[in-house]
């Protein structure tokens, strides 16, 4: 039994290994779209990388910054994500949320820690 299975695999190992891949042309279009055979895929573009590190990189700050600047690198952080959402669709919907979501939560503690402050030093 353990032979016949063995027999097989060792087959189509066989045949897979004397298929020639190039048979496949691939080729890229105007749209930034690769093609096989004449058929279309969508193909990650060069930027959208970038969109992705800088989009990260605006969510940190929206979390580390001072509380009244922060909301400025979350709304980069959400162009990064829309521009990246328009080049591989839903992709950048966690960028968009994660920068929304780390902004707001700047924004409350600083503001605690505004009025806490306040209590501490007599003036509320």
């Amino acid at each position: 039994m353990k032979e016949e299975n063995d027999n097989k695999n060792k087959e189509s190992f066989e045949s897979f290994k004397d298929k020639s891949f190039k048979d496949y042309s691939y080729y890229l279009n105007k749209e930034n779209r690769v093609g096989i055979n004449g058929k279309e895929a969508a193909a990650v573009e060069r930027n959208s990388r970038i969109y992705v590190i800088l989009g990260w990189v605006c969510a940190a700050f929206a979390l580390f910054a001072p509380f009244y600047i922060s909301p400025l690198f979350a709304i980069v952080g959400v162009t990064f994500g829309v521009l990246l959402n328009k080049q591989i669709g839903g992709s950048g919907s966690v960028l968009i949320i994660s920068n929304v979501v780390l902004a707001i939560t700047n924004i409350v503690l600083g503001i605690l820690f505004v009025i806490i402050r306040e209590m501490m030093m007599g003036y509320l």
